[in-house]
Formats: structure tokens, sequence, C-alpha cells
């Protein structure tokens, strides 16, 4: 029952995100993907497989299926950002359309969502979210 409540709480997202959880979760889900990849490269490393190409294009595959899911998350906690300045989540289109087509580094929007200011009191999308307390623990991830 614990097992599934995690589960459940990591695909959880609010309605507003504030700087400091925003940071956090996003510093969990890069953790994440540098378990996966660490697991990709080790498949391609100790795979069976005829050649070096097949070996690689195998653990590619695998990558890019396991981090789909830590990608949608990433997208919904930018959202829930978003939602946290008064914007709407329409605004993460024009954001990921310059990552895919221009070559502006990932971390600039990244920044650029941790250091605007939250509003003040409630908007829009909800109440103001309550300030942290549990930081550094890692179950944070999956409680908030």
């Amino acid at each position: 029952m614990f097992l599934l409540t995690i589960t459940i709480n990591a695909f959880k997202v609010p309605n507003r995100l504030d700087r400091t959880d925003y940071l956090f979760k996003n510093i969990y889900l890069g953790i994440a993907l540098i378990i996966i990849f660490s697991v990709a490269c080790t498949v391609s490393e100790y795979s069976d497989a005829p050649d070096l190409f097949s070996a690689q294009l195998s653990a590619a595959l695998l990558f890019i299926c396991m981090s789909i899911p830590i990608i949608i998350t990433k997208i919904r906690f930018s959202i829930a950002r978003l939602h946290d300045l008064n914007r709407t989540g329409c605004w993460i289109i024009p954001i990921i359309l310059l990552l895919i087509f221009t070559c502006i580094p990932c971390f600039i929007p990244e920044i650029l969502l941790l250091l605007w200011p939250s509003t003040k009191g409630s908007n829009r999308f909800g109440e103001e979210p309550p300030k942290s307390k549990k930081l550094f623990n890692p179950i944070f991830f999956f409680t908030r």
C-alpha cells in the first residue's frame, strides 16, 4: 500500500508550485534521469548484440522509453510553476518550441522560472502554496 501511495503522489501535481518546491522536484527528476542514463549505458556495455551499433541503439531506445514519464512530469511541474506566476499552461508551448528548434540551452527557461517571483496570495489558479518545511527530505518529492 505504501508503494502505491508513493507512485500516485509522485505524479500528482498541485495547481501552483512555488520556487523552492519547483527547484527540489527538478533536482529529484534530474537524479532519476541520471539513474536511467546509467542503466541504459550499462545495458549498452553488457549487451550481447552482434555489433556496437545495435547495442547503442537498444540503449538509446531504452533511455527514451524510460525518460518519457519523467519528461511528462517535468512539463506538469513547469505548468504548475507557471500557474504560480499567474500564467496559463499554454506558455509552456513556446518554451518547448524554443528548446526544440533553436540553440537556446535548456537551463535558461529553468532559471527564468526559478527567479521569477511568485504571485502573492491567491490568483486565478488557486491559493498560495504552503511553505515547505522538509526541503532536504527525499520523500518530499512524493508527499507534496
